[in-house]
């Protein structure tokens, strides 16, 4: 009788799939606990190590210790986390004392032999090392990373190059600040704020002036962003030269003093409504008494987005009060600017 049923395929079939499973099951259990075992393991070493490495490191930043133990291969990762930690926590000369620890045990060729391999955790964390170390003898391998096509990784040399040598580092950053479309300006400002943001204004400037005119809103953001008072004679000669939309929506929240409200006023007509939104505010930013009534007009533009700035510049102008904006909003004649100004006022109410 069994051999009739074991001869059955479907059965043979279903039997065999079940012990497959069983087995598979099993071995899945055997490797949760496999890598259960060696993360507690991991975690174990890495804690033996801190606990010798710590107090090392930061005795090394009142004085040299007099011996330090030799790094073990696997122990590197943990050394370089901590170490670069401890080096972005502090500011001043006892940067260079860690830097003569990370040296006397050889982090830095173990950091170029990191940057090597393949493994993209590997070459960030060498990059960032190099960076911290400021290692010009790394210069030629960060420089292959920066125009490199891992973008992170660029961005993450970029930053290495420039704390090595800010003046040197400055071609290849303009090189790459329209290449690299999704490097973001605000992490590339705190980097040039960090190296000391005045190296940078100058080349920035120039190159905004030069630049086509795709290209110059990016480099118009980050010299603001950078140093406003740099910025200002770029985005005032700008704005007197070009006729890029782009250009002069980027240069208009840059503006702030009445010797601007010329060319302000005057982009409140302009054929796009991105422009006539960034004039609206910056005409709410420094406009005088008189200027409420460019902005009662705006408030019927056909756009939403230029009639809600409008709105805002005109609740944010210093010399009118609530009884004012209230009254222009209830006398405006277009339903959709009473409206509007009847929310920005509710909101401003709720702030």
């Amino acid at each position: 009788m069994a051999s009739v049923t074991f001869s059955d395929p479907l059965l043979r079939f279903a039997f065999n799939t079940g012990v497959t499973s069983f087995v598979l099951a099993l071995l899945l259990v055997f490797m949760l606990l496999a890598m259960r075992l060696r993360l507690r393991q991991n975690t174990r070493r890495r804690a033996r190590f801190l606990s010798q490495w710590r107090p090392l490191l930061m005795q090394s930043l009142m004085e040299a210790p007099e011996a330090l133990p030799p790094i073990a291969p696997a122990d590197w990762h943990t050394f370089f986390a901590y170490w670069n930690h401890l080096h972005e926590s502090l500011r001043g000369d006892v940067k260079d004392r860690l830097n003569h620890v990370a040296r006397v045990v050889g982090a830095d060729q173990e950091a170029r032999r990191m940057l090597k391999r393949h493994n993209m955790r590997d070459r960030l964390m060498a990059t960032l090392t190099f960076g911290n170390l400021r290692e010009a003898a790394a210069w030629r391998e960060l420089d292959a990373c920066v125009t490199g096509e891992n973008s992170f990784l660029a961005l993450t040399a970029m930053r290495a190059l420039i704390q090595i040598d800010a003046k040197a580092a400055i071609p290849l950053l303009l090189s790459q600040l329209n290449r690299r479309k999704d490097w973001s300006l605000a992490k590339i400002a705190s980097m040039l704020h960090d190296a000391g943001g005045d190296v940078f204004a100058e080349p920035l400037a120039e190159a905004a002036l030069r630049a086509p005119t795709n290209e110059a809103p990016r480099l118009i953001h980050l010299l603001a962003s950078l140093n406003g008072t740099s910025a200002l004679p770029v985005v005032r000669q700008l704005l007197a030269e070009t006729s890029d939309e782009a250009v002069i929506a980027a240069c208009l929240p840059m503006v702030n003093g009445i010797a601007d409200l010329p060319v302000v006023r005057q982009h409140l007509s302009h054929p796009s409504g991105t422009v006539r939104a960034q004039a609206a505010l910056a005409l709410g930013r420094i406009g005088v008494p008189g200027d409420e009534t460019l902005l009662v007009a705006l408030l019927g533009d056909s756009i939403w987005w230029v009639r809600y700035r409008a709105a805002q510049a005109l609740v944010g102008l210093p010399f009118l009060d609530q009884p004012t904006l209230q009254h222009i909003q209830a006398a405006h004649a277009d339903p959709f600017a009473r409206d509007m100004l009847k929310q920005i006022l509710a909101e401003r109410a709720m702030a």
